[in-house]
């Protein structure tokens, strides 16, 4: 009974009173940071035009949802750096370093190394994507989102947080998929530039993942006229 009163105490700390869990915040424009340490490494979150760019990118990439409105759309967004407040919030998701817990109000939690220790545009590219799944939940509501596929609901995160990039073509003009998750950004790609599906169809009449994603990957061999090697793909 102690055991369960103390990790029903801790938990409605943390996500109703998370203030005394993450006691640092700053913010710019619709997003709101909050940490628990001060960091001492060189990281946006001490430096007011830093965070005013990263905001303003983030923006940037949600921009291209039909579904975002930077007016009314606010979200908190928790850098951890201690592994056991992390656990106590992935105990809701499962995610090795980033999620969006659209179940407690599209709170995001990131592990601080994540985005203060990245350079380049990996930053903006992260929470975007976790920021778009908010975007989601309150486009259709929790109930409608969890009808949604996971290939959509990622792909499309994936699109709208790489700002809507129609295709793949890296630095060296070849196309490699790194995880599931790339493969979902292609069928969201080739749906929408290719077969010029709206987003709002594409959501209303979703097709089926395995019925368009080998056309997806073929159509893509033939736009960038990849090598061979790649064709197994």
């Amino acid at each position: 009974m102690v055991i369960f009163v103390a990790f029903s105490t801790y938990y409605y700390v943390l996500f109703y009173h998370f203030k005394f869990v993450f006691p640092f915040n700053c913010g710019s424009k619709n997003f709101k940071f909050y940490y628990q340490n001060k960091l001492q490494n060189r990281c946006f979150i001490n430096n007011e035009e830093e965070l005013k760019t990263l905001c303003d990118d983030i923006n940037s990439r949600l921009a291209t949802s039909e579904f975002y409105d930077s007016t009314s759309f606010k979200a908190n967004i928790f850098l951890t750096d201690n592994p056991f407040t992390h656990y106590s919030f992935s105990f809701f998701t499962s995610s090795s370093h980033a999620f969006c817990l659209w179940k407690l109000n599209g709170q995001v939690v990131v592990i601080q190394d994540f985005v203060c220790d990245r350079a380049g545009n990996y930053t903006p590219k992260l929470l975007a994507h976790e920021l778009t799944h908010n975007v989601l939940v309150e486009k259709f509501g929790k109930q409608e989102y969890k009808k949604i596929p996971t290939w959509l609901l990622e792909g499309y995160c994936e699109y709208i947080s790489n700002a809507s990039n129609p295709t793949f073509i890296n630095t060296e003009g070849t196309f490699m998929p790194q995880s599931a998750y790339d493969d979902y950004h292609l069928a969201v790609i080739y749906l929408l530039n290719q077969q010029k599906n709206s987003v709002e169809q594409l959501f209303e009449s979703t097709p089926v993942y395995s019925s368009i994603i080998e056309d997806a990957k073929k159509w893509n061999l033939t736009k960038n006229k990849l090598a061979p090697k790649y064709q197994h793909l």
